[in-house]
């Protein structure tokens, strides 16, 4: 049962992947605005805040984000948002059918995680350790 519980509450946090997180202070509004509904973004935002987006600096359309839990289990997820829209299509086929795989995107998920394991100076937040993809 437990196991069940963690894959709801990971799904959820990958459908609030696809919410833009970035342009406000406040995660329950933000998941509101971004059309989850408001019994699943109270629940989101009652456990967990958001420590990092990254995708507005890539052009590849890559787009993630780091999740942190409230609670005193230190957990963190790493949450990739797949296609999104038809843009995100037309590249990823067209990075598919001629690369064999979206390379500009794995490149952009590639440092984006090395920014987080190994942070910049001393300001290292996250491990691989305590991360979990989804």
């Amino acid at each position: 049962m437990e196991n069940l519980i963690l894959a709801a509450e990971l799904a959820s946090l990958a459908e609030a992947a696809y919410v833009d997180l970035s342009t406000t202070g406040h995660l329950e509004t933000a998941l509101k605005m971004g059309d989850l509904p408001d019994k699943l973004a109270n629940q989101i935002a009652a456990k967990w805040e958001v420590k990092a987006v990254a995708g507005s600096e890539f052009t590849s359309g890559y787009s993630s984000t780091l999740f942190k839990s409230k609670g005193s289990d230190d957990t963190y997820v790493f949450a990739v948002r797949g296609t999104d829209d038809l843009d995100d299509i037309s590249t990823d086929l067209g990075d598919i059918a001629f690369d064999g795989l979206p390379l500009y995107q794995l490149i952009d998920m590639y440092n984006t995680w090395q920014r987080y394991t190994h942070g910049q100076g001393e300001n290292r937040l996250y491990t691989s350790y305590s991360v979990k993809f989804i």
